[in-house]
């Protein structure tokens, strides 16, 4: 977001890449809207990993690699599904919705609301990958596929992702991350639709969400 005249103004970029807590930081404040970002108070003395941002059209991919500790805080109700894979260290989620403290641990994946305050804690050094989209595409989805109304918000409690079909979902964004950024200009417009509807396919059908069985009896 910038600032123009007391207003935000947002901002859109295709594709970041950082690697210190400053730069990291400066980056998601800047071009993910919905969330403010700073650095872990125990993360500080850390040098941070690397950090990417790849867009889809509405959606997009963040991953880290090693990162310093960083705090995200939802400023409004984003109207958004954010599906979180922590691949080494651990993140908490806090949510007044929620009664109680979420942990992802390594090798998880789960779905965390953007409601106003939620708070995405990241431990330092860990290794993570958040892939954002908008509750309006996965209502559109959904409804599109299962001729069934979107009565449900899609959910997932933390469940290890390398030991069911959630790996081929992650291995689908880690592609799209990859072949996003080797493209050239000229192709990534297309390829980012490509890859939004691909992904979308591969969210429903590889994640064991709460919306699993009703989903899958639509496409009966």
């Amino acid at each position: 977001m910038m600032a123009t005249g007391g207003k935000k103004v947002e901002q859109r970029v295709d594709f970041f890449e950082a690697y210190s807590q400053d730069a990291a930081c400066w980056n998601l404040n800047m071009f993910v809207s919905g969330w403010h970002w700073s650095i872990h108070t125990a993360g500080r003395e850390y040098k941070s990993g690397k950090i990417r941002m790849q867009s889809l059209h509405s959606a997009t991919i963040i991953s880290a690699e090693r990162s310093a500790g960083l705090i995200g805080v939802a400023e409004y109700d984003v109207q958004q599904v954010n599906i979180l894979f922590v691949l080494c260290g651990e993140i908490e989620v806090e949510s007044a919705e929620m009664q109680a403290l979420l942990h992802i641990p390594a090798d998880h994946v789960a779905i965390v609301s953007g409601h106003d305050g939620t708070r995405i804690a990241i431990k330092p050094c860990s290794s993570w990958l958040l892939f954002q989209v908008p509750e309006l595409a996965i209502r559109r989805y959904f409804e599109n596929v299962t001729g069934q109304p979107y009565r449900r918000k899609l959910a997932l409690s933390p469940v290890n992702f390398r030991q069911n079909d959630a790996r081929e979902f992650f291995q689908v964004l880690k592609q799209a991350e990859k072949d996003l950024f080797r493209c050239r200009p000229t192709e990534r417009a297309m390829l980012a639709k490509v890859y939004h509807e691909l992904i979308l396919v591969k969210a429903f059908a590889k994640l064991p969400h709460n919306l699993r069985d009703s989903f899958d009896h639509g496409l009966g």
